[in-house]
C-alpha cells in the first residue's frame, strides 16, 4: 500500500498529545498496561473513553485487536506431534 493511502487510511482516527501528565499517573497507566499486556496508548484512550462515559454502544469503535497474546506463546509437544501428523499430503489425492 502506498505511503500516502496508509497515511489517510490511518488519520480516521484523531490523534492527540496529552500534557501535564503527573508522575504518579504515569506510573499508574504504564502498570496497567505491563499488567494488561496492552499498549501504554490503548489503556490511555480506554480511559479517556470511560471517562467520558462512552461505551461501545453508543457508537463508539472499540478496537480490541490481539495485543493480549504478544508473548503469550508456549510451546506444547503434543500439539506440535499432533500437527506433525496432520502435514503429510496424500499424493493419490492430488493426481
Amino acid at each position: 500500500m502506498p505511503a500516502y493511502c496508509a497515511y489517510i487510511a490511518y488519520m480516521k482516527t484523531k490523534q492527540y498529545t496529552v500534557r501535564g501528565i503527573s508522575p504518579l499517573l504515569d506510573q499508574r497507566l504504564r502498570q496497567q498496561a505491563k499488567a494488561q499486556n496492552k499498549s501504554l496508548n490503548a489503556v490511555a484512550v480506554e480511559a479517556l473513553r470511560k471517562a467520558s462515559g462512552l461505551n461501545e454502544a453508543m457508537g463508539v469503535a472499540v478496537y480490541d485487536d490481539m495485543d493480549d497474546l504478544i508473548g503469550s506463546w508456549k510451546s506444547d509437544p503434543a500439539a506440535d506431534a499432533a500437527f506433525a501428523q496432520m502435514r503429510p499430503i496424500d499424493g493419490d489425492l492430488w493426481k
